[in-house]
């Protein structure tokens, strides 16, 4: 393992979330135990645990935006490669210490920008058994969960974004840029989304109980996992197509949907 200075983890949230912490860092220190400091961005809430290593909260103050809150936590963190991971993430199995060591490695001595540990949509250039790379103007290019270049991140982020316009809009940006940008050919670790739309995801939620993860069953509707199934096989089906294809499509609908 390089230096733990190299690298941090960077866990984004709010205080509206806060009921997914102990969750979340329960699953994170049984499955990624490392020496790297790990960050947990909040609003106005303090957390603390001795079970977790190395954290720091940092307390951005007033909700204004998703990207401002961002911009004012990257100002504060002195580490220059940050993997990022939303709190309604729970890991489900370990990380491969070595390969996160690799990627490490691999992150430092090449001009990396951004590299996807959940590989999706994956990357077309193959580089080496571990990494593919991603061809500049294809779409969905960046996303928030990944492993980033801190200044590159800073240039991408807009004033008045939230999460979901900054993985369209950001891509986008990034499109003739997009040279060092790359994808695991197999995912980092497995892991569960724990909430949509505000509600727990049944089955995740159940999975929860029965593998005794700290969560609050009470803090939050339990919702029907249906639309959650149907949106993730929506954008499966989408991202199993070529991407030129899937741009093709995206500007045929703008154009459909343009309202003089």
């Amino acid at each position: 393992m390089t230096s733990a200075s190299t690298l941090a983890f960077l866990v984004l949230s709010c205080d509206k979330y806060a009921d997914l912490w102990p969750g979340f860092f329960h699953q994170l220190e049984k499955n990624l135990s490392t020496p790297h400091r790990k960050y947990l961005v909040t609003n106005e809430l303090a957390y603390s645990t001795d079970k977790v290593s190395h954290l720091r909260v940092i307390q951005n103050g007033k909700d204004t935006n998703w990207s401002n809150n961002l911009m004012r936590a990257l100002d504060q963190i002195p580490e220059e490669k940050l993997f990022i991971i939303l709190e309604d993430i729970y890991l489900e199995s370990a990380v491969d210490l070595d390969l996160l060591s690799r990627i490490e490695e691999f992150f430092i001595a090449e001009p990396a920008q951004h590299l996807k540990y959940m590989g999706n949509p994956k990357a077309e250039h193959w580089v080496n058994e571990i990494y593919s790379r991603y061809e500049p103007g294809m779409p969905y290019l960046t996303s928030v969960c990944g492993i980033w270049d801190k200044a590159y991140l800073k240039s991408l982020l807009l004033e008045g974004e939230n999460a979901w316009d900054f993985e369209i809009n950001a891509s986008y940006r990034a499109k003739y840029q997009g040279h060092h940008f790359y994808s695991l050919n197999t995912p980092l670790f497995k892991y569960r989304n724990m909430v949509e739309k505000g509600g727990w995801i049944k089955p995740n939620y159940r999975w929860a109980l029965e593998n005794h993860i700290p969560i609050d069953p009470r803090a939050r509707p339990v919702k029907s996992a249906v639309p959650y199934y149907l949106k993730k096989w929506y954008f499966d089906l989408i991202l199993a197509l070529p991407w030129r294809w899937r741009l093709q499509l995206g500007n045929l609908m703008k154009k459909l949907l343009i309202v003089y």
